[in-house]
């Protein structure tokens, strides 16, 4: 009676200890902290060149803040832009997959041909392997002459559908 009541003492000490450690876990500094940095993330895709004034890596998290970035992304065979933008604050998760960019976001879409589609707003959350991106605040689109500015947004830069809640106005 007397093991039990100890390891049930330790087991419930043990609890408590590792959710502490967690708690305590969420306000960790980063591992890696650069300044007027460039950094290339590649996986199987192709390589994102990322320049910014700051970034805040979490290996153990898989997480990283950047801030004052612009990015871009070419295909390695051809040298072509597939992707370019920027943000004044960023959030990255697993691996660059789930991206949140804030405040002055320009995010710019070349498609095979060339033909640019550019999205502003303030607020992006960005899921790149899925290429689906969504906001709810302001947003302009522009693509081959045309604009249009609305509020909020759900699009896929893979397939080229974008999809406002609301248009407020546009030229087509």
């Amino acid at each position: 009676m007397k093991k039990i009541i100890i390891l049930s003492a330790f087991f419930i000490f043990f609890l408590f200890s590792c959710e502490d450690y967690k708690e305590a876990d969420k306000n960790d500094v980063a591992n890696i902290v650069l300044t007027d940095a460039i950094y290339v993330f590649k996986d199987s895709s192709d390589p994102i060149n990322i320049s910014a004034s700051k970034i805040e890596l979490w290996s153990k998290n898989n997480f990283s803040k950047i801030s004052n970035m612009f990015f871009e992304e070419r295909d390695e065979k051809t040298g072509k832009v597939k992707i370019s933008g920027k943000a004044r604050k960023a959030e990255l998760r697993n691996n660059f997959q789930k991206i949140t960019l804030q405040n002055g976001v320009q995010i710019n879409i070349f498609d095979d041909k060339g033909r640019l589609t550019s999205i502003k707003s303030d607020d992006i959350k960005f899921d790149s392997r899925a290429g689906e991106l969504i906001g709810e605040g302001k947003f302009s689109l522009s693509f081959e002459g045309s604009v249009i500015n609305g509020i909020g947004l759900k699009g896929n830069v893979k397939t080229g559908v974008y999809v406002f809640d609301k248009v407020e106005d546009g030229i087509l």
